[in-house]
């Protein structure tokens, strides 16, 4: 540890001389200061300057050359010896049959070999002590090999099942899946898991106890993620899918060693462990613990495995905030299900008093967790079951509620018992307190959460005919009131005011700009559900001013993993869905005046009844004349885009938003693109010659991609017109549009002979249309100035919503975990989303497609369409009507036909005022 300081001291040096930060030279030169301070330290063991070591191991963060070939040397020495161990039982070797004192001769002398001197005897304390110290130095200073690995891919280590005579060779069997592509990392891993169920004799217990602390206390944080997936790999292969494999002492082992490591990991506050705690979700691991050790049965030994489980779940519960939970309510639902099992087991028929203590402890470790994992966790039933929601909650409030009290009765019988008799049993009495402490907070987290299905089963108790019952509920009510229980959720709005709060989460907005929730969504639907996001995303923000916050984060993505400005917007991509509902809904209007008059012209007046715009001479006919064609095509694309041009001051306020975020995104990314050489030197000139113009290309290709030129070459399925153009005019509306949209591109034509005669029409129209563009994208009306058409949100959308955020919510999740920022957005969002979700239930309503609507004949397919176009919003009675909230819209009747309600009562309040 002294040589550190002399490290120290020479990048001291030579930092002062050539004037650069010290960690440029030593990047642990923090850490390594630390080592040399702990030489000078007098401390009071070995083992206590041990942990002070690996502590200062696991504080390394930036892999070197030094630290990394340090840990792989180190790794191949500790996996011959670690081989040699392992082999120690056989008698038998390659040379032939050999008695047990020649092969520990053997063994040790390969054993000098590996350790590079003195020899290791498994009977020497010191020598095995050797090897327990290479383990804990590879524990703590595996994080710095990360960054080197390639692959990591899932768990392989499969522990040994049946019994141990019918296993070959080695007690312990490694079968890698991926061969030499695993790394020495993922190997050191699968060897450590392996360990912990070693068997030799003289030395196993030590090897799976050292193991343990090790793997438990000395882990590098960096290692959580790849350990957590390890282990749930593991445990999962103790099950098929008829349900768990035949129970055996090395898989008991094995989920008992698990238990031990995870709770000294969830204990174990180390420096950064919580920032690698929730990177891999341990949900899928502790549901199948539980579920090997229910099968246990209910000897000692099984007894005290359940209780230590129970124990690692309130710890659980207590790192909540650092683990990642992908489907938290659910998971939490079914934990209390099992662990109340356990409750009452069979402390009642056990007839030996130690069992009897033994399974009160099993009572109290099991109600501590159940406590945890009922704090603020709404009931959510299995589906399926052909139960109503709320019925099926209120069914499951019972089953707890009633059990909870047999518990409460059983503890004071037992008191009871134990004041008469006295000695022995008053002493388990007065253990009782503690139990009935941790029931009562159980019904109190209980009711607090679901008051809306459970008030009416506990109600009653206040009532009952027994004082101590009445005590009891008392209790629980004064520890609900204390907890602040909204007692709102019994209210008649409180289904609607779910519903409010997730739509609030879902555009709820973080310090950055960001949107969490939102966003998350967006990454993780299926793209065959991108139209119905699209929709419910652009309507629900919109409601909330906050359609400009949406577009800027989906838009500065797409401009991110775009090619070039030539492939922008093009794919089938969210953002292009949105940018399209966003031109279809506020354009409408717009291209209805825009486009109206000069089609209609086109098509009826006289001059232009049988003109042919046909201008590929391999489709002429004999009787046309290219040059009159492409005249023709040309003096119907100069009034086009003319009128286009002089439309500006009419162009939509929310759609001029809409080109000045895709603008502005534009010039974000192509600056986080911009060399360094350029930022560097300061070259103002070049990269703002670059912005404007590679900007304004993107607003003018994508605003004609996606809005003025479908509505030009369909102004039938537009709505613009009542029926489709003739052949030859939508021959002509076809060219007229690839015309436009290469100047809008800022593109001559080069692969289309027949179209190169428009050239010059094109490049001499460049300037015109980026002064067009400037215009309409250069400024962004302000929030409050935008007539935001779509404050009206249908039931349809929100239960669309809910609906994307149920089927999705597990992906959800695990994006979160993967790419959330812990410091500025965190986990809250997501737990806010998980419990409103519980809360509300799977969705019962299907999405409404358009065909639904044909019936009632409207060009638009959705309700906020049809409002928009027809400008109903902007009437005195839609917002009289409105603000009753008389009239809603939800699910489909049996032939598919949308379903109005309207609330007859405030329908009467509303005539009575207007008489």
């Amino acid at each position: 540890m002294s040589c550190f300081r002399h490290l120290c001291e020479e990048a001291d040096i030579r930092c002062g001389v050539d004037e650069v930060s010290v960690q440029s030279i030593l990047p642990n030169y923090n850490t390594f200061i630390e080592f040399a301070s702990v030489s000078n330290v007098m401390s009071t063991g070995r083992a206590a300057l041990q942990k002070r070591v690996m502590a200062l191991l696991r504080r390394i963060e930036h892999p070197t050359a030094g630290n990394t070939e340090a840990w792989e040397d180190t790794y191949a020495k500790w996996d011959q010896a670690t081989k040699l161990i392992l082999n120690y039982p056989k008698t038998r070797i390659e040379d032939g049959q050999v008695t047990e004192s020649l092969h520990k001769t053997i063994v040790k002398r390969r054993m000098s070999h590996v350790s590079g001197g003195g020899s290791i005897d498994l009977s020497d304390t010191d020598s095995l002590q050797e090897w327990i110290n290479m383990t804990g130095f590879l524990c703590a200073l595996g994080g710095v090999c990360l960054q080197h690995r390639s692959n990591p891919g899932p768990a392989t280590y499969s522990p040994p099942m049946g019994p141990v005579n019918e296993r070959k060779g080695s007690m312990i069997s490694m079968v890698s899946t991926e061969g030499s592509a695993e790394t020495p990392l993922s190997k050191f891993l699968d060897r450590l898991l392996s360990l912990m169920v070693c068997n030799l004799e003289k030395v196993g217990l030590q090897i799976r106890t050292n193991i343990k602390d090790l793997v438990g206390l000395e882990l590098s944080p960096a290692l959580y993620p790849m350990l957590f997936n390890k282990l749930k790999n593991s445990i999962s292969r103790f099950f098929d899918a008829q349900g768990p494999v035949p129970i055996n002492d090395t898989n008991t082992q094995f989920v008992e060693q698990t238990i031990a490591i995870m709770k000294n990991l969830l204990d174990n506050h180390t420096e950064g462990s919580s920032e690698h705690l929730g990177q891999a979700s341990i949900e899928t691991m502790m549901l199948n613990l539980v579920r090997y050790v229910r099968i246990l049965g209910n000897m000692v030994h099984a007894i005290q495995i359940k209780t230590r489980l129970c124990q690692l779940v309130e710890v659980m519960m207590e790192r909540r905030d650092d683990l990642s939970f992908c489907q938290e309510m659910k998971f939490r639902n079914k934990m209390v299900e099992y662990l109340t099992d356990w409750v009452m087991g069979i402390s009642n028929q056990a007839a030996d008093d130690d069992v009897k203590c033994l399974t009160r402890d099993l009572d109290q470790a099991s109600m501590e967790a159940v406590v945890s994992l009922l704090a603020g966790l709404p009931l959510q039933p299995e589906e399926g079951d052909g139960v109503e929601l709320m019925e099926a909650k209120s069914q499951l409030f019972l089953k707890y509620f009633t059990l909870f009290m047999n518990l409460l009765n059983d503890c004071s019988e037992v008191e009871d018992d134990g004041q008469q008799t006295g000695g022995r049993k008053r002493g388990m009495s007065r253990r009782l307190a503690s139990l009935r402490h941790c029931t009562v907070l159980a019904m109190s987290n209980l009711l607090n959460a679901n008051v809306d299905s459970g008030l009416m089963h506990s109600i009653g108790l206040g009532y009952h005919k027994d004082l101590q019952t009445r005590a009891t509920f008392m209790e629980v009510l004064t520890k609900i009131l204390q907890q602040g229980t909204e007692f709102d959720t019994l209210a008649e709005t409180v289904l609607a005011d779910r519903f409010e709060r997730l739509v609030e989460l879902v555009t709820m907005m973080g310090d950055q700009g960001e949107l969490p929730i939102a966003m998350a969504l967006a990454n993780v639907v299926p793209c065959s559900q991108w139209d119905e996001l699209a929709r419910v995303l652009v309507t629900l923000f919109d409601s909330r001013h906050l359609l400009y916050q949406l577009l800027w984060n989906m838009f500065s993505k797409e401009v991110e993993l775009a090619d070039s400005m030539q492939t922008l917007f093009r794919g089938n991509s969210l953002a292009s869905k949105i940018m399209t509902f966003c031109f279809k809904v506020y354009g409408a209007t717009y291209l209805q005046k825009l486009l109206e008059p000069l089609l209609r012209a086109v098509i009826t007046t006289l001059e232009w009844q049988h003109v042919s715009f046909e201008v590929d001479p391999t489709r002429l006919e004999p009787t046309e004349s290219l040059e009159e064609n492409q005249r023709d095509l040309l003096q119907m694309t100069e009034q086009f885009f003319h009128a286009i041009l002089s439309s500006s001051c009419d162009f939509p306020p929310q759609l001029r938003s809409v080109c000045h975020c895709l603008y502005q995104a534009t010039c974000h990314s192509l600056l986080n693109k911009a060399t360094v050489k350029e930022k560097k030197e300061n070259k103002k000139s070049v990269v703002s010659q670059r912005f404007p113009q590679n900007s304004m290309g993107a607003v003018g290709s994508a605003m004609f991609l996606r809005f003025i030129n479908p509505a030009i070459v369909s102004p039938y399925e537009a709505g613009i017109l009542d029926k489709k153009p003739p052949p030859r005019i939508e021959r002509g509306l076809k060219l007229m549009s690839k015309i436009l949209q290469s100047i809008a591109n800022h593109v001559l034509f080069t692969k289309e002979e027949h179209m190169r005669p428009f050239n010059d029409f094109v490049k001499s129209n460049f300037d015109a249309a980026r002064r067009f563009f400037l215009d309409i994208a250069s400024d962004c009306p302000a929030s409050d100035a935008v007539n935001h058409s779509l404050s009206f949100i249908s039931d349809g959308n929100v239960l669309a919503l809910h609906r994307l955020l149920w089927n999705n919510q597990e992906k959800i999740g695990q994006y979160l975990s993967s790419n959330r920022d812990h410091k500025a957005v965190g986990r809250r969002p997501f737990d806010k989303m998980a419990t409103l979700l519980a809360y509300l239930g799977p969705p019962e309503h299907k999405p409404v497609a358009d065909t639904h609507w044909s019936s009632l004949n409207l060009t638009s397919s959705k309700f906020e369409e049809f409002m928009t176009r027809h400008q109903v919003h902007e009437k005195d009675e839609f917002k009289a009507l409105k603000t009753l909230n008389i009239f809603y819209q939800a699910g489909t009747s049996k032939s598919g036909n949308p379903v109005f309600y309207y609330i007859a009562r405030r329908y009467a309040r509303f005539l009575f005022l207007c008489v």
